[in-house]
């Protein structure tokens, strides 16, 4: 049917395509020939006029199709092909070897480590419908920095420090952040490192990278976690133990322990222990656009021992660097949910759960089972940062750590009364007594600069008039050599502030509130009534007050 105005009178008239066409609207269009009776993996359907024909997507050639894609240069001989995003910061060295006789190397400055020096390629990526799993096969060696980051889109994968050895060929997944188009791969040292403008250090040298099929089994798919179920046959799930002792942890898979009496991945220490054992397996977070406001869940239980769960790259048995939460004792299981940060939409990241350290008399054991990924609207659809109001009650917050406080003391709370208004979500620190040390953690995207204007972080804290506690707000991976904020105690909200780093735009950066102390008090003194630290509203933006320039 098609309408026709002729002025003020509308005439309805009645037309009918040809077999050769299909109705568009208004029109006939010609039909565009179609492939039959289909087209083979990763390959799609290209039509014209004239004819249609099977065609490889993007990284695939031949036929069958198979992937010849990913970086060009990838043994780092040709500096056209690669993006430094500060030429005098990452050098491409065609003549120098690393690991290997293999010619071509990136060497990256000291200076990388204040000024997120990367190198960089925008490769066109296939869709993931139509594309093998993928993994980034690197060599690289890094000393005196806090790791080596590889981000893909706004996901970020962070490779450990080798302390000057060649780590040779080191594999990890890629995420659904990694296709559809064209996608921008960096390297760059992670996070800044102690006081890096007054004494720059670190070193990261590259010798090869490259975009490879998985194997089988390798990756998990979007939106799904290797072997959640825990089953005994799945496989997934890696652990290790510090095996230094004549008491040494178990772990592994095993019937019986999980929900239901079914299997569950488990870490067990007998009474006298003073080992470490940790477990973990790999989460494979969709983007919002495919499974909007992602969110994590799992079931546990412990016993005997306080255990650290962490989201984020698994680096061993003594670290705590990727903040999840502190998992304490109890006498029955629970299920926790956390609403998941935009750093790790389109990531596979590593899940990890561990003995934290110290000694503990009695036996330990934590059991973890049907570990699982969700939609959960109550998280939100911010792409900066996580649930800047805190709104996700009753949701765990992703990004605790605590010592010292017999029970959890981090909580989301929906409390229109106490929040900072508007809104009716607050985030609350408790503690019982003054030998606590009680970490929050999130990341955010810094922006660019506009003008005269740097990148800038605001947000509101409540704290008692005698909090009877340091109470710190920072940025970076630890306080030493950055901006430290003394909270203002009593005073109802205040503003708190402070500059990110504007080398760091267009990438994630780590703020920390810690309530407390690392370092245990001599002669602890308890409280009547637990006391609490409120936080609310998190922002950032541009403002005039911070630097849009490095220092010098």
């Amino acid at each position: 049917m098609r309408l026709v105005f002729a002025g003020s009178v509308a005439l309805l008239l009645a037309i009918g395509c040809s077999d050769g066409s299909n109705c568009s609207g208004t029109d006939c269009v010609p039909k565009l020939p179609e492939c039959a009776p289909g087209c083979g993996a990763h390959s799609t359907c290209v039509s014209t006029a004239e004819a249609a024909e099977c065609q490889c997507v993007a990284g695939y050639e031949g036929d069958p199709c198979a992937w010849t894609g990913g970086f060009a240069d990838p043994d780092l001989t040709d500096p056209t092909v690669w993006r430094p995003a500060s030429s005098n910061e990452v050098a491409l060295l065609p003549d120098a070897s690393g690991d290997g006789d293999a010619l071509g190397l990136a060497s990256f400055a000291p200076s990388v480590v204040c000024n997120a020096g990367a190198l960089g390629q925008v490769v066109q990526m296939p869709p993931y419908d139509l594309a093998d799993p993928f993994v980034i096969e690197i060599t690289y060696r890094a000393s005196d920095v806090n790791g080596v980051d590889v981000y893909y889109g706004r996901a970020v994968k962070t490779l450990p420090v080798t302390h000057g050895e060649w780590e040779s060929k080191r594999r990890f997944c890629l995420g659904e952040a990694a296709y559809g188009g064209p996608v921008t791969f960096e390297v760059l040292a992670s996070e800044r490192f102690l006081d890096c403008f007054s004494a720059p250090m670190g070193s990261i040298d590259v010798d090869r990278i490259e975009i490879l099929v998985a194997e089988e089994g390798e990756c998990p798919k979007p939106n799904s976690v290797l072997n959640g179920a825990a089953d005994l046959d799945g496989g997934g799930w890696s652990f290790e133990i510090d095996a230094g002792g004549f008491i040494v942890p178990t772990e592994g898979l095993e019937p019986r322990v999980g929900r239901d009496g079914t299997s569950g991945a488990r870490l067990f220490k007998a009474a006298g222990s003073d080992r470490l054992s940790a477990m973990w397996t790999q989460v494979s977070v969709p983007l919002p656009s495919s499974v909007p406001s992602p969110a994590l869940r799992f079931w546990w239980k412990a016993k005997g021992w306080p255990f650290q769960a962490q989201l984020g790259a698994y680096t061993g048995v003594f670290a705590n660097f990727y903040h999840l939460d502190t998992l304490l004792p109890s006498e029955s299981p629970d299920v926790y949910t956390y609403c998941l940060p935009p750093w790790s939409h389109g990531n596979v990241t590593d899940l990890s759960f561990k003995f934290l350290d110290g000694f503990y008399a009695d036996e330990g054991e934590l059991v973890v089972d049907d570990v699982e990924l969700i939609s959960d609207p109550r998280c939100g659809d911010s792409t900066d940062m996580l649930d800047p109001s805190f709104d996700a009650a009753p949701n765990r917050w992703p990004g605790v750590f605590q010592t010292g406080v017999p029970y959890h003391a981090v909580d989301l709370l929906e409390d229109p009364v106490r929040t900072h208004r508007p809104g009716s979500g607050v985030l609350r620190m408790s503690y019982p007594d003054d030998d606590i040390n009680i970490v929050f953690q999130t990341w955010v995207w810094v922006p660019r600069g506009e003008g005269t204007s740097g990148p800038r972080l605001v947000f509101y804290s409540n704290l008692p008039a005698e909090p009877s506690v340091s109470v710190k707000s920072f940025i970076g991976r630890r306080s030493v050599g950055q901006p430290v904020n003394e909270l203002v105690p009593g005073g109802g909200w205040l503003p708190n502030v402070h500059c990110l780093p504007p080398q760091w735009a267009e990438r994630w950066f780590r703020f920390t509130v810690r309530v407390g102390s690392p370092i245990p008090t001599e002669t602890p003194t308890e409280f009547d009534t637990p006391k609490e630290v409120l936080i609310d509203d998190l922002e950032v933006m541009p403002h005039v007050s911070c630097p849009v320039e490095t220092p010098q």
